[in-house]
């Protein structure tokens, strides 16, 4: 109640300050090709002697505000090295003013003379989301998008658990160029931790995302965007890369572009092989119905993996307003796996045994994606756009276990099994945008959507018995899945006056799930509608000082893959599995953020109705096993505090310090009976970047996690601490040398569990791999001029994360 009643005496602070009379001087600069000229240097000079007051960058889109308050006559400089400066013409005291469009000419004597690198900040903040420009930091160069992904502010990536949570929270929408990727939490992961970090651009971090994105993700989005060469004629990069720690990795990636007159076309491909390292120790107590046991089970597994991905993209321009577009891409995840797993178990019923498990995993997944799309414009201020997408996706996932027991006795028992899962998928999303620019300080935004999925799941398990595998009831079933999701949405921007921005919200989405099962017959026959509300307000008292707060509801439907469930078994009693029965979680989320010169803080409290816990135990079946699935819950409130702030402590050292704080009071419920759970967590990261000379930079970064909670999981605590050096030669390629994890701390995972409704007592430890080297070279080519191009998002963006 006392973090409301703060919330709503700043909202109040905001509508008193809004009122107060503000001038400003605003502008927007291009180049000589009238392309926005982002992060140019803007200062406010006192126009008697040129005396700076104040100044500012340019923003990616070439605009910028500078707030004037001086009393005397003043002039706007403008800077960017290669260019020539500006200088406007004097302007009186006291006065708004727009500049308009500021052109900036080329200083050829300049360009000559050296080689320009111009470079964003690592962090940027905007009103709905923070921005991580990858290519910033040193550790990037030759990582993975995993690696990258986990040192990202506010972000935690539980590899014991294979969940990405935010601020705390759980039920991320994780999507790649806008578009959602479609695969199960543990593939995806799998998928960044192959992926090179080489080709990723920014990472935005989407905390509260606007009534044009669908109201999937309680704790809201990830957008990870690609690197998109842009340029005269061919340009592009090309990039290869090598690692190892206990075993072999290598890859190699193109990125491919050619543009001239109203033809723009995009190529990107990449290959990545990877030997593996996974033990896992597991201690579980527990009490069936019919007896107590007590269980050590040693895991040794040794997957490889190919990911290959691929993009096409043709952009046509049919005028200067109408632009239609294809793109097509496919992801190819091919992953098989060795594991020996030697459980000593201990039974009331059964006795002492041994039982080891040899079992051979194939996964593979084949992903693909269609983008059509037609873009007009009306005017520069008015737009729409219509997107039709075609997702298909197939998993196949066969497992052979031959399983020997041996007995106190001496005697042995054969107990062989097999699993098999196929499961094909197919999207079809229709989206239309509408934007128009009302007034000088008021944008709207409409739209609609509609989604339609279906897909089969064929799970079968058999044992053998005798010479005939036979199938097990308890797993073998076939799911049928169909799915409806019908949007629509309205959106404004309204710009109070030069400080205070106002952005509301309302989206409706009328949803039909239809799942049933051969042998269950219908499961879930679901209808829903619902209206997910959002506003922000945005206030630039100066700027050293900036306000954000926000409000949003979201939702969290289940994965298609949790309602019609796999299994992955570690022995004939202990697996993984899905859970139909799951219900959407409703999310209201309350954010405050402030920055003051360099520091960023931000307070979020977020009340979650039915919220889905992962990787909960429960015993199942007939006789019963140790089942790990996601559990609904009562509720779940979390409380987050962040603070971040960058540090220039010389002119060849800079920092970086993030520190994420969390309250957590979760509600699950065990055997149907709510269980209150109160933790508080901690997450501290640091970056310290080197300028070293002769275009040398290194990077050093290190994080530390307190113990994190979920339910009744608890991971325990994991520092890491990783280095790196990258060295930049004039022609642009750049050649880098990272050590992950050289400590071989974050490596290690693990989550202990206590139920002591059911009488389940757990403790995992997941081992990966660490420390690993990882060395990679990049090299550009073609033209280096670069050229606007269309900014490319296809139709379903949420529906390609469902698979998660």
């Amino acid at each position: 109640m006392r973090n409301l009643l703060f919330l709503f005496r700043v909202i109040a602070l905001f509508a008193n300050t809004a009122l107060i009379a503000q001038q400003s001087i605003t502008g927007l600069v291009m180049d000589e090709q009238n392309t926005p000229v982002s992060f140019a240097n803007i200062l406010l000079l006192k126009a008697q002697d040129s005396t700076m007051i104040t100044g500012t960058i340019s923003t990616e889109e070439g605009t910028f505000e500078l707030m004037n308050s001086a009393e005397e006559p003043v002039l706007v400089q403008v800077t960017l090295i290669g260019y020539k400066d500006f200088f406007s013409a004097s302007i009186p005291p006291n006065n708004s003013t727009d500049l308009g469009t500021i052109s900036l000419e080329l200083d050829t004597q300049m360009l000559s003379e050296v080689v320009v690198r111009g470079e964003r900040p690592l962090i940027q903040q905007k009103i709905d989301r923070t921005v991580v420009n990858v290519q910033g930091a040193v550790s990037s160069a030759g990582n993975t998008a995993l690696n990258v992904l986990s040192k990202a502010p506010s972000v935690t990536v539980n590899r014991s658990t294979n969940q990405i949570s935010m601020m705390g929270k759980q039920g991320i929408l994780v999507m790649m160029d806008d578009k959602q990727m479609r695969m199960e939490m543990p593939e995806l992961l799998s998928f960044l931790d192959n992926m090179p970090a080489d080709n990723i651009n920014t990472i935005e971090l989407i905390t509260s995302p606007p009534a044009s994105y669908d109201a999937q993700g309680v704790a809201g989005i990830i957008n990870i965007t690609t690197i998109r060469k842009s340029g005269e004629g061919w340009v592009g990069t090309y990039s290869v890369n090598t690692a190892y720690g206990d075993r072999a990795k290598y890859g190699g990636s193109l990125n491919l572009s050619y543009q001239k007159d109203k033809i723009y076309f995009f190529a990107n491909a990449s290959g990545n092989l990877g030997n593996l390292i996974e033990n896992v120790v597991v201690f579980a107590d527990y009490d069936t119905t019919e007896e107590r046991v007590v269980m050590d089970l040693t895991s040794a597994r040794r997957p490889f993996m190919g990911l290959y991905t691929g993009e096409a993209g043709l952009d046509y321009h049919l005028n200067e307003r109408t632009t239609i577009g294809v793109l097509a891409s496919f992801n190819i995840r091919d992953w098989t796996m060795d594991a020996i797993s030697e459980s000593d178990i201990r039974s009331t019923n059964t006795g002492n045994f041994v039982e080891f498990v040899e079992s051979v995993e194939e996964n593979f997944l084949f992903r693909t994606l269609l983008n059509l799309n037609v873009r007009h414009e009306f005017s520069e201020t008015s737009n729409i756009s219509f997107d039709y997408d075609n997702i298909g996706f197939e998993r196949e996932n066969p497992t052979d276990y031959n399983v020997l027991g041996i007995f106190d006795d001496g005697s042995e028992e054969v107990s062989d099994f097999i699993s098999d899962t196929q499961t094909p998928l197919d999207i079809n999303v229709f989206k239309l945008d509408f934007s128009t620019e009302l007034t000088e300080k008021l944008t709207l935004e409409t739209g609609a959507k509609v989604a339609l999925s279906e897909f089969e799941n064929d799970v079968e398990v058999s044992n053998l018995i005798g010479d005939d595998f036979v199938e097990d009831d308890r797993f073998t079933d076939l799911f049928e899945l169909d799915e409806a999701i019908y949007a629509a949405y309205l959106s404004t921007d309204f710009q109070a006056n030069p400080k205070l921005l106002i952005r509301t919200g309302l989206r409706y989405e009328n949803y039909h799930l239809d799942l049933s099962a051969l042998d269950q017959g219908q499961i879930v026959d679901r209808i829903q509608n619902n209206l997910f509300p959002s506003v922000s307000l945005n206030y630039r008292k100066n700027e050293d000082n900036e306000w954000n707060f926000s409000y949003v509801q979201r939702i969290e439907r289940p994965s298609f893959l949790n309602l019609a469930p796999f299994f992955y078994f570690y022995n004939q009693n202990t697996l993984f599995t899905g859970n139909p029965n799951l219900i959407p979680a409703i999310s209201n989320q309350f954010k405050l953020d402030h920055r003051y010169k360099r520091l960023n803080l931000s307070l979020q409290y977020t009340d979650t109705r039915d919220p889905i816990f992962n990787w909960q135990a429960v015993l199942e079946g007939d006789p019963e096993a140790l089942v790990f699935k996601a559990q609904q819950g009562e509720e779940n409130r979390v409380v987050a505090f962040t603070a971040d702030l960058p540090w220039k402590i010389n002119s060849w050292w800079s920092s970086r310090y993030n520190l994420l704080l969390n309250y957590l009071d979760q509600i699950p419920l065990l055997d149907g009976a709510p269980v209150t759970e109160r933790n508080s967590s901690f997450i501290f990261t640091t970056v310290q970047s080197f300028d070293l000379g002769k275009s040398f930079d290194a990077e050093i970064s290190g994080e530390l996690n307190s113990a994190q909670y979920e339910g009744i999981i608890r991971t325990e605590p994991r520092p890491t601490l990783d280095i790196g050096i990258r060295k930049r030669f004039q022609s642009g390629a750049s050649l880098a040398l990272n050590v992950t994890d050289i400590f071989d701390t974050s490596s290690e995972w693990n989550f202990v569990g206590d139920n002591p409704q059911d009488d389940i007592f757990y403790d995992w430890l997941f081992d990966n791999e660490g420390p690993i080297v990882r060395l990679s070279f990049s090299m550009p080519f073609g033209s280096n001029t670069d050229r606007d191009k269309r900014e490319r998002e296809s139709g379903s963006e949420e529906e390609q994360e469902r698979l998660n």
